[in-house]
């Protein structure tokens, strides 16, 4: 047996050891850290070791790779980096806080700026994205024989999506309907299915099979902007799309 994996099994004896200690005497609250299905002494939280299933005690150190979190602290959005980051050559983090063996430049003040300009974009997109959804909805002519057993939402505010069709072109031609058929050129991707997560996403479903894998399928995901628009396309699986869609009538 090797003198490291020797002082591994000793290192972990002590660890049950203290655990054993620390669950026979009553320790006070404020001297535990929850991991939410036990609690662990707080003198484990960052000591480089991973006690935690989903890596909460280590958020400084790289013990629960690669299911740990690590906390960029210093950046003005807040920034949670995989542990698996750390130590690993690159500055992730606006002060360097995760690479120990490495000078790292601050950029801090710069990253703040920059946060500063996007959630005033943000902010502007929004506006503009309520304006325009308060022009929609005044202008929709709901037809209940039309719209028969469809979910429009509760205010009906999708009716506005009834019949329109919205193209996309990268290296294929992409036609999206709401309530009917999403597809690639001709072959089918799939048929509007449902609303999921508060009417933020459209499942469609039932697709074409791709060759040797399963029916086609995709994600719609909804995002406030002041236009209707496919902004982006991709097939993060086999057979299986996202698809990133801007509109006032999530905002």
């Amino acid at each position: 047996v090797s003198t490291q994996s020797t002082g591994n099994y000793f290192y972990k004896i002590m660890r049950i050891t203290l655990l054993l200690i620390f669950y026979f005497f009553s320790f006070t609250l404020n001297e535990v850290f929850d991991c939410g299905y036990k609690v662990i002494p707080i003198e484990f939280f960052n000591d480089d070791y991973c006690d935690c299933y989903n890596g909460e005690d280590e958020p400084r150190t790289s013990a629960c790779s690669p299911h740990g979190i690590f906390i960029c602290e210093k950046e003005y959005l807040s920034l949670n980096i995989s542990s698996s980051k750390i130590n690993d050559g690159i500055c992730d983090c606006c002060d360097g806080r995760d690479e120990q063996f490495q000078s790292c430049p601050d950029r801090c003040e710069e990253n703040k700026l920059k946060s500063i300009a996007f959630l005033n974009e943000v902010n502007k997109i929004k506006l503009e994205g309520l304006k325009k959804k308060k022009e929609i909805l005044e202008k929709i002519s709901f037809d209940d024989e039309e719209g028969l057993n469809l979910d429009f939402g509760d205010d009906k505010r999708f009716f506005y999506f009834l019949k329109k069709v919205y193209k996309f072109h990268n290296n294929y031609n992409y036609n999206l309907e709401f309530f009917g058929d999403l597809k690639q050129d001709n072959t089918l991707i799939g048929t509007f299915k449902e609303w999921q997560k508060d009417y933020s996403q459209a499942l469609f479903e039932g697709g074409e099979a791709c060759w040797k894998g399963p029916a086609r399928s995709a994600l719609v995901k909804l995002f406030c902007s002041e236009i209707n628009e496919i902004k982006s396309i991709s097939e993060p699986s086999k057979c299986f799309y996202e698809i990133d869609f801007q509109t006032p009538l999530v905002c």
